[in-house]
């Protein structure tokens, strides 16, 4: 609900409902963070939400590693969001919960 909730908030508080405003604005943000003018990182983001969706929707029967992989890109989108594309107290609370589900999945494969 909270991924939701920002995403709505987002596209209507600063960028007007408008993609191409996102797009500029994650560009700008990249070339501050990276170096790299491009925002094709909301396409990303776009695929974000909807493999979040897949991932909800099917979660029973599906192959081993297509659940692996899907955790993986989620977590993977989510570091990149907490950790390296902001500053203060949110990088450090994703930092933490990165070593949080780091340690859980290093307990829970031991077992």
């Amino acid at each position: 609900m909270f991924y939701l909730a920002h995403v709505v908030a987002a596209f209507h508080f600063y960028h007007g409902w408008s993609h191409a405003a996102a797009y500029e604005h994650t560009a700008r943000r990249t070339a501050e963070v990276v170096g790299l003018d491009w925002g094709g990182g909301l396409w990303w983001n776009y695929a974000f939400g909807a493999v979040w969706l897949g991932d909800i929707l099917w979660r029973r029967g599906r192959p081993a590693w297509l659940g692996v992989a899907v955790q993986a890109f989620l977590a993977f989108m989510a570091f990149n969001a907490t950790v390296v594309f902001e500053t203060g107290a949110i990088r450090w609370l994703g930092l933490a919960a990165t070593g949080v589900l780091l340690t859980t999945w290093l307990v829970r494969r031991r077992r």
